[in-house]
């Protein structure tokens, strides 16, 4: 069973408040998309690579990629697509590509572009589990206390160990979450693993990492920085 990764990278990054966007800005000696896909690249369980990105960013893109290509598995790389106004369009737009190739993927990895930290060991996990789930999602606990707080009102959360902050690469069956996708109605989604629950797949979880975060705000590229020394 192959496996195929996209890299979900269309998203225009209000919340970084930069000129550049935030998958293009760099993380150490090189740009966070980069960073990215090298986690998926060399490795062998990987069959191919699709980046999604905004089609305004076109010369960024290329201007990033070309660094990549003295790498052998270069050629894993697909030519990117262009997403949609939202996560869940621009990942049915990376689905439909893949689901063009003529040897598209049993399994599929969903990941965040602005995830450039995810470790081998994480990805390897949802891969293997794919053999048994339809669906994998990498979460962690919460550490700290947790109130809802609504119009002044407080309430605790004291049963915190039911609930996990989800990460990607999630993993998925990847004839099951295209047909999801297509049939979404909503044109919506949290995340894919959401259109899972709702279609019924078989799920489960893998334990995710703190050091896997999300690069949003221009604080969380100063952790990443730290991070990677």
């Amino acid at each position: 069973m192959n496996s195929s990764v996209i890299i979900v990278a269309a998203g225009k990054g209000k919340r970084f408040k930069e000129k550049i966007p935030k998958q293009y800005v760099d993380l150490g000696y090189e740009s966070i998309i980069n960073l990215t896909i090298k986690k998926f690249l060399n490795m062998k369980e990987i069959k191919y690579i699709l980046p999604v990105i905004n089609k305004k960013h076109i010369k960024f893109y290329n201007k990033n990629i070309k660094k990549l290509n003295a790498s052998e598995s270069f050629k894993k790389i697909l030519p990117p697509c262009f997403g949609g106004n939202e996560r869940c369009l621009s990942v049915r737009k990376g689905l439909e590509t893949i689901s063009k190739l003529k040897d598209n993927p049993s399994k599929v990895l969903i990941h965040d572009g602005a995830r450039p930290l995810v470790s081998k060991k994480i990805i390897k996990k949802v891969i293997n589990k794919l053999e048994n789930f339809d669906a994998v999602l990498p979460c962690i606990n919460f550490n700290d206390t947790i109130w809802k707080i609504e119009k002044d009102q407080f309430n605790l959360l004291t049963n915190r160990t039911s609930y996990f902050r989800a990460q990607t690469p999630q993993g998925f069956k990847f004839n099951k979450i295209f047909k999801a996708h297509l049939n979404n109605d909503e044109k919506w989604a949290y995340d894919d693993i959401y259109l899972a629950k709702k279609n019924n797949f078989k799920i489960t979880k893998v334990l995710g990492s703190e050091f896997n975060i999300k690069i949003t705000k221009p604080e969380d590229l100063q952790i990443a920085e730290r991070y990677l020394k």
